[in-house]
């Protein structure tokens, strides 16, 4: 009998061991892939399990869009994801606002109001696209699309795309469609206002003619 209860103690402790290993493993898995960013600070990543949209290094709270719902499919609207995102990360300081690789973010007409706690880094590496119907966007917001404004020392990277969907934009303008009438030129502006202090990192126009920055 007490053979049998040592060898069953002994199975017991290599499940526990076997168990707490593959744990370990994917700690480690997703440190990997949070040390991907690039920030300034060389402490190791801390992840804690509550709130689940949160995790640590150097101070640094990541607040990644798909904790807040956002799908990532290109067809749902992932605005309201966003904007909690954002109210999350602009509350919080030396927060990472991220919107991940490998989804295509449908985000319609909305306003990134500042100003934000400090040390704020958006890291874009997903792609944000734009509404590809001019009916359906916010006519409170006509002249709009992602208003970043009243930030301060806000730092903007990553290896994402912002897409515009302006084909159909285009195809309506009054230099393509002559029975529409010219308003104003159908040019492309991107610009922030109310920012200070901020940078930007890999900032490339694609595919685009008449912009100016």
């Amino acid at each position: 009998m007490d053979k049998l209860f040592i060898i069953a103690l002994l199975g017991l402790l290599i499940l526990v061991n076997g168990a707490a290993e593959n744990l370990v493993y994917n700690r480690f898995a997703m440190l990997e892939e949070l040390e991907s960013f690039e920030v300034d600070d060389e402490d190791d990543w801390v992840l804690f399990d509550s709130p689940s949209w949160t995790s640590e290094r150097g101070g640094k709270v990541l607040v990644n869009v798909d904790s807040f719902g956002a799908v990532g499919d290109g067809i749902s609207d992932d605005t309201q994801a966003f904007v909690k995102a954002w109210a999350t990360a602009c509350a919080v300081p030396k927060s990472v606002f991220l919107v991940p690789s490998g989804g295509r973010y449908l985000v319609n007409a909305t306003r990134f109001k500042g100003p934000c706690a400090d040390n704020l880094i958006i890291q874009i590496d997903g792609t944000i696209v734009a509404p590809d119907e001019p009916k359906n966007w916010d006519p409170n917001l006509a002249r709009l699309w992602l208003d970043f404004t009243k930030l301060n020392g806000v730092l903007f990277q990553g290896n994402g795309v912002i897409d515009g969907s302006g084909s159909k934009w285009w195809a309506s303008s009054c230099k393509r469609n002559k029975t529409n009438p010219c308003r104003e030129a159908p040019t492309v502006r991107i610009f922030f206002p109310s920012l200070y202090n901020s940078s930007f990192r890999a900032f490339t126009i694609d595919s685009s003619s008449s912009v100016k920055l």
